[in-house]
């Protein structure tokens, strides 16, 4: 029942629902989650319900909202968005069970679990001590970058694991050159699929059978064979390092696994379980791969498409760097740097948002929501050009400091400036853990190669569109032509 100020939960906007199917077939008329989402929010506006095979759930748009009623009433040790990705708590119940992974813990486990996981890891500061374990790789990907820009999403995955690799083991793979090895390889083809086959188990139109008959789901079946590989690699890489460790105590002389992530880990937690190391290291090179070669494509291609602002970035880093690599503590005198990668993540964002059951009856936008619904929140207000003027032309300017103190004289500041729009990471106390690692990778990288070559659409006619699995991708993948600078 209705009151003035409260609206009941059956009169959320919501598409025409069918029995059983709910409004899937509307859904698949706009080819994924995404695109859908954008076209309820022009059609509902910023909250709306919708029903697919059973399952309902909310989405709100106002990152206030979102934010003021859910993250701020969800405690200090809430449930993340990734507890609902089935797929991967099923794989993990048979390798030492899902309780040991931060990423499903809860209570008082995770909180202990994910403090000891994000020492010397997770802060901006943390993050930037790994940068000289990069140096070489980035020397490598440099070298590299002309016979890789008709596939920049090979090369951008070969980024990804490469670097992720120099955070978590100090070990330099050659990802990017012929030099790597085939167990390499057949790491990242192994990690894509993963990625790729999550989409039709977790969010596909027979997801729910998939997970209610996932013992005879051929495509689960393929899935936790793809994942087998990362994780048994990602032992290989921990062994490697445990060795180094063991020789260190014998001789006393430092060795390459005193730099690494996974060296600091195990000699300040040396009670930490094999089962959690194995689970949550291998998690993390799994999704090093997939996440930041998503957000170094969009990037990469948002530069390409303006030749004013890579030039302007190009200026700043010959500036600071002068043709270095770059260091601890020199991210803060790269604004503009900073800025391209917001506006990246604006206007191309690799997430589409974020979910939580919410355990009590709550009101959001004047409707009242019952508990044990799944909210969700989307990024659809980042392009509405009601609230951001040329939404889909990549201005990094629009968040340099003279322009916001404009928006905040002029009282334009509320969701222009709002940090939902601006991090592929997500928010709160299950922010990703590799969040600042993933963000300081990609500012490495893109120092180096802007440093190095001028970036250009080549054909400079493509038509790129972003296009939704697990997360956003631009397709088709541009193609890049990465010219020496003089």
């Amino acid at each position: 029942v209705s009151t003035q100020s409260t609206w009941a939960f059956s009169e959320v906007p919501t598409p025409k629902l069918y029995p059983i199917v709910g409004c899937i077939f509307d859904l698949l008329k706009h080819g994924d989650l995404a695109k859908y989402q954008k076209h309820l929010y022009k059609e509902y506006g910023p909250i709306r319900r919708i029903r697919i095979l059973g399952y309902e759930s909310v989405t709100i748009s106002d990152p206030i909202e979102y934010r003021k009623k859910i993250f701020a009433a969800e405690g200090s040790t809430p449930r993340g968005a990734a507890s609902y990705v089935w797929p991967l708590a099923y794989y993990f119940d048979t390798c030492g069970g899902s309780q040991n992974s931060v990423l499903y813990a809860e209570g008082a486990n995770w909180r202990e679990m994910r403090s000891n996981l994000q020492h010397n890891f997770f802060s901006p500061i943390d993050s930037e001590t790994y940068l000289p374990n990069m140096h070489n790789s980035l020397q490598q990907i440099s070298e590299n970058a002309p016979k890789w820009g008709n596939q920049l999403d090979q090369f951008t995955s070969r980024i990804g694991m490469e670097l992720i690799c120099n955070v978590l083991f100090n070990i330099n793979l050659g990802a990017v050159t012929p030099q790597i090895k085939p167990e390499d390889e057949h790491f990242i083809k192994s990690a894509l699929l993963a990625f790729e086959l999550l989409t039709p188990l977790f969010l596909g139109p027979l997801s729910y059978f998939h997970k209610k008959f996932y013992n005879l789901s051929p495509t689960y079946k393929k899935f936790s064979q793809a994942f087998d590989v990362p994780i048994k690699r990602s032992s290989e890489l921990m062994e490697l390092v445990e060795k180094a460790i063991e020789e260190q105590k014998k001789t006393g002389q430092p060795n390459f696994s005193d730099s690494s992530y996974y060296a600091s880990l195990i000699k300040k937690n040396e009670n930490i379980s094999r089962a959690q190391s194995v689970i949550n290291i291998g998690t993390m090179y799994f999704a090093g791969v997939d996440t930041t070669s998503n957000t170094l494509q969009w990037l990469l291609y948002n530069l390409a498409r303006t030749p004013k602002a890579q030039e302007r970035l190009a200026e700043e880093l010959k500036s600071v760097l002068k043709g270095r690599n770059l260091m601890p503590g020199e991210s803060a005198h790269l604004p503009f740097l900073s800025q391209c990668m917001k506006e990246s993540f604006r206007v191309t964002p690799s997430a589409q948002g974020t979910t939580r059951w919410i355990t009590k009856d709550t009101e959001m936008m004047g409707y009242m929501i019952p508990a044990g619904t799944m909210v969700g929140w989307d990024v659809s207000m980042a392009t509405d050009p009601n609230i951001f003027e040329d939404p889909t032309t990549f201005k990094p300017e629009r968040f340099d400091e003279e322009a916001k103190k404009k928006r905040v004289e002029e009282g334009k500041d509320k969701y222009y400036d709002h940090p939902f729009f601006t991090t592929n990471f997500g928010f709160g106390p299950r922010m990703c853990l590799g969040a600042r690692v993933a963000q300081t990778e990609v500012r490495a990288v893109i120092s180096r190669l802007v440093q190095d070559y001028k970036i250009t659409m080549d054909p400079p006619d493509q038509v790129i569109k972003p296009g939704s699995i697990m997360i956003t991708q631009p397709v088709p993948i541009p193609k890049l032509k990465f010219t020496p600078r003089v």
